[in-house]
């Protein structure tokens, strides 16, 4: 059976966040993860999790100020990159939090980059923390320094790191034109966290082509968690039929 992982940063999103935890934990989510959990202390989010039995299983590295089109501090600053590795080290211990995604920026990463990445993961492996790189299609994020898994996989492949790990994204591998079975037959090795969302509009799985991607994941034996990064059509509980057949029932739960 794979692990299903609510995103708090989508789902359950008519809630102040505090709730969102429990409401996770009673639609049947042994595992959360959060886009950017740095505006509550750490050891709120941490107690949190405790609270309701829930595993953290992904956090983004601060990654700039998105409304004004920033996306990621990779290609930027080595001060600021510097403070936000620090700043996910520090969430990741508290929440013991085992992957964190660093968003790279707008722009070819350089070799600079990929030395700021390397030093990066090495620090995270210190902590038992995976780096995850994501690829962001180009029609909802132009310019972003992966356009598709390919760009992500090479530059892991420069970094050089055991502990750099792919995020494969079924949402953005459709949107940009690619096939996330084939990606992940192909790279499955070296994944470590996989995200799904319909295709035409960010919602729901309901597409066919998604619930391949579940079905063989799950067949597969891989062990990692599937984060559901999506926005509601409607109220998050009553869209979770899809989630249903991947053991995420109310008043049930999954091994986190």
């Amino acid at each position: 059976m794979i692990r299903i992982a609510a995103n708090l940063s989508t789902l359950f999103a008519d809630l102040p966040i505090e709730a969102r935890f429990e409401a996770a934990a009673r639609a049947g989510f042994a595992a959360v993860e959060m886009q950017f959990p740095y505006a509550w202390p750490a050891r709120h989010i941490a107690a949190l999790l405790a609270a309701n039995g829930l595993t953290l299983a992904l956090i983004n590295a601060p990654a700039g100020d998105f409304a004004r089109g920033d996306r990621g501090l990779v290609l930027g600053d080595e001060d600021a990159f510097r403070r936000s590795i620090d700043q996910a080290i520090a969430y990741a211990q508290a929440t013991d939090c085992r992957r964190v995604h660093v968003l790279i920026g707008n722009g070819p990463p350089d070799a600079v980059a990929v030395r700021r990445l390397r030093e990066a993961a090495r620090r995270f492996s210190g902590h038992g923390v995976a780096l995850m790189l994501e690829a962001l299609n180009p029609l909802d994020q132009p310019g972003y320094a992966l356009p598709d898994l390919a760009a992500a996989d090479a530059l892991r492949i420069a970094i050089g790191e055991a502990n750099v790990r792919l995020q494969l994204d079924a949402y953005h591998l459709l949107r940009s034109g690619g096939d996330p079975l084939a990606a992940f037959d192909r790279l499955g090795g070296h994944v470590g966290h996989i995200q799904i969302a319909d295709p035409s509009d960010r919602g729901e799985p309901s597409e066919p082509v998604l619930f391949d991607v579940l079905d063989t994941v799950a067949a597969s034996g891989w062990d990692g968690f599937v984060g559901a990064e999506y926005n509601p059509r409607g109220k998050t509980a009553a869209g979770l039929g899809w989630a249903r057949r991947y053991g995420v029932v109310p008043g049930e739960r999954t091994d986190g």
